[in-house]
């Protein structure tokens, strides 16, 4: 099945619709290696059999229930040393596309990179994946999963907007995403500062003392002070500000 977004300019023209496949992501990438592939292509299905999320974890999901999908980007105005802004632009736009059907006291934020938490509970998780040829990006596919209908799930910590008490169209819910996307790949990038302003107000655990655990530091206190020049993590310690990349420190409490 096809369906077609009128509000968007790009994304979403062409999208794909399947009831069931391993892996959004996976499917994509094996179109890109492929065929030729719109810009802004979208797949979506209704049950994802093997769906990944970061650092090789496992994305779980009820059939028929949640918002699944990968959308395909390709000639971007990104520098490879640069990947990271689109981290912070995809996240950004799951939490301003929700703002709209959150009650007063519900709170979203993003949890370094890109997962979405409301009120303490993951809600969403986002994988981004790339080709690069020489010194140029080739594409990017972007995989995002939001739990809207799911009513239990097997990790303690993860939550819907079902169980939120909030209740959305998936339809309408991921064209206004397309929508919110679209505007920050479409923006200046000269400029990164009002981007990195926007992820900051939304950053977990943003300037709060914590307890974090690396391979290199054991388990240590720190504080959150922003992302480096690369994407990496920056946690103010009694050692100084160390950076960390996405494998490398665990969030603990």
């Amino acid at each position: 099945m096809h369906k077609f977004f009128a509000k968007t300019s790009f994304l979403g023209k062409n999208l794909i619709s399947l009831p069931e496949c391993h892996s959004t992501n996976d499917f994509l990438i094996a179109m890109a290696k492929s065929e030729s592939v719109t810009n802004g292509t979208i797949v979506q299905t209704e049950s994802q059999i093997q769906g990944r999320g970061q650092a090789g974890n496992k994305w779980e999901d009820s059939p028929g229930q949640n918002l699944i999908f990968s959308l395909y980007l390709s000639d971007l105005p990104i520098p490879i040393s640069q990947q990271y802004l689109l981290n912070l632009m995809t996240s950004i736009a799951v939490v301003e596309t929700l703002d709209n059907y959150l009650g007063v006291g519900d709170k979203l934020e993003v949890k370094w990179p890109n997962d979405v938490y409301l009120n303490d509970m993951k809600l969403a998780g986002i994988l981004i994946e790339s080709s690069v040829i020489g010194r140029s990006m080739e594409w990017m596919v972007v995989g995002v999963g939001i739990n809207i209908g799911q009513r239990s799930f097997k990790h303690p910590k993860a939550t819907s907007l079902k169980l939120a008490g909030i209740d959305v169209d998936k339809w309408e819910l991921l064209e206004e995403y397309c929508l919110r996307l679209e505007s920050y790949l479409e923006s200046d990038l000269s400029s990164i500062s009002g981007l990195l302003s926007r992820y900051y107000q939304r950053l977990r655990w943003y300037e709060e003392d914590h307890q974090y655990k690396s391979p290199g530091h054991g388990l240590f206190s720190g504080r959150i002070v922003g992302i480096d020049s690369v994407g990496r993590l920056k946690i103010d310690t009694e050692k100084g500000i160390q950076t960390f990349d996405i494998k490398e420190v665990q969030f603990i409490n």
